[in-house]
């Protein structure tokens, strides 16, 4: 069985690292304007394709570029990883450590391939630079200056630390090994090493799209969130009072429109209770109108608080309140007038300074089958105004139909 060599296995890893670019590019395509350092990444792999195409031209090209360029390539490929990895967890990073670092790497190679040709210290040369990188990298993803960041960023930073093992081991075996005549075409365990290199170049990409996709999601779900809030909001500014919070006159017809409906199934008795603020322009004209905001306020906190939970209480408007009582008869729904009537006359808002007092009027009535929403409010207001000119502060119920 013929050995491994190394061609083979730089070969493969050429051909690994363009699938990889091609992959990563289309991320780069739906996901620029999203992510900072996705481009950077894409760099990554697009370096260390090409960088590691033209090595495989040796000796067929001279070897400025089958050595210094393939190989500085490959390293600005990392140092490419390692700025993605800092704009995607909004890291600030100086560019000028890396440019300088690069410039020590182009400079020893240059030493180490004219002036005293040695491929073992190259080669230990490369692979003992990159180590710090990944480090460097792991502990940017470990770390991320955002918190958030650090559930997606954890996979990727696991495959850098594995990369930086994988050439410290390197560094090792070539130190052992001694001299290397012809790197590109020897038979040494230096290939199974960079067929490990392959597997975590796939491990790495992998671990890129499902960092990305975690952020992705992770901003997915904050949208979805948003946009639940925001609809909350929608629904709130649509069913409730601007000033007191209480079911606004639309959302309460709709109540009482599906109260109505389940009367028609069930037969079960239903009940309305309109009230009034007694005397209300004379509070606004004594105290002002952000008094009278106060004491509907004040009068609505009180109904909301003393009713019943199976109840519905809102403003029908100006200084009107509803209460929509299902399963309740008019005698019942009478005595529960008259005890918020006697809770509002007992509990006076601070505001008014006790220099007039604060009372509510009532009206109450009942449904009848074949009734409409309009009839059956009209009904309780009847009764209100009863209520009124019997000298108000004062419950009626409604004696007639409300058809």
């Amino acid at each position: 069985m013929p050995d491994f060599d190394m061609r083979t296995a730089l070969t493969i890893y050429v051909l690994i690292n363009y699938v990889c670019a091609y992959l990563m590019a289309a991320t780069f395509k739906v996901s620029k304007n999203r992510f900072g350092g996705v481009g950077y990444f894409l760099l990554h792999f697009i370096f260390q394709a090409v960088g590691m195409t033209i090595a495989l031209m040796r000796p067929a090209i001279p070897q400025f570029f089958s050595v210094i360029l393939a190989n500085t390539l490959m390293i600005c490929g990392v140092i490419s990883f390692t700025l993605g990895a800092a704009m995607f967890t909004r890291r600030r990073v100086s560019r000028l450590p890396f440019a300088l670092y690069t410039g020590v790497f182009i400079a020893a190679f240059l030493y180490f391939t004219y002036i005293t040709p040695d491929i073992q210290i190259r080669i230990l040369l490369f692979s003992g630079m990159l180590i710090p990188i990944f480090l460097y990298v792991a502990c940017i993803l470990f770390k991320p200056t955002d918190a958030t960041y650090k559930e997606h960023c954890g996979f990727t930073g696991t495959a850098a630390l594995m990369f930086a093992a994988l050439f410290l081991v390197r560094v090792y075996v070539t130190y052992i090994n001694g001299p290397v005549a012809d790197y590109v075409n020897a038979q040494s365990p230096d290939a199974i090493i960079n067929m490990f290199t392959t597997l975590l170049t796939v491990l790495l990409l992998y671990s890129v799209q499902h960092m990305i996709n975690g952020r992705l999601l992770a901003e997915l779900e904050l949208l979805t969130d948003t946009q639940s809030g925001m609809l909350l909001k929608m629904e709130h500014l649509a069913t409730k009072d601007h000033l007191t919070g209480a079911y606004n006159r639309r959302k309460i017809e709709e109540i009482i429109k599906s109260e109505i409906s389940r009367y028609n199934r069930r037969e079960q008795p239903l009940c309305l209770i309109l009230c009034d603020i007694d005397n209300f322009k004379s509070i606004n004209d004594n105290f002002g109108h952000d008094v009278g905001d106060k004491v509907i306020t004040h009068t609505i906190d009180l109904i909301t608080a003393h009713k019943r939970d199976t109840d519905k209480a809102g403003r029908w408007g100006g200084e009107e309140f509803i209460i929509v009582c299902p399963m309740t008869n008019i005698e019942h729904a009478t005595a529960m007038a008259e005890r918020l009537r006697n809770i509002i006359e007992s509990h006076q808002p601070d505001c008014t300074q006790e220099r007039q007092k604060v009372t509510v009027s009532f009206g109450v009535a009942q449904y009848v089958t074949g009734s409409s929403v309009e009839s059956f409010v009209k009904c309780a207001d009847k009764a209100l105004y009863r209520a009124k000119q019997r000298g108000r502060n004062a419950v009626m119920p409604s004696p007639g139909s409300c058809l």
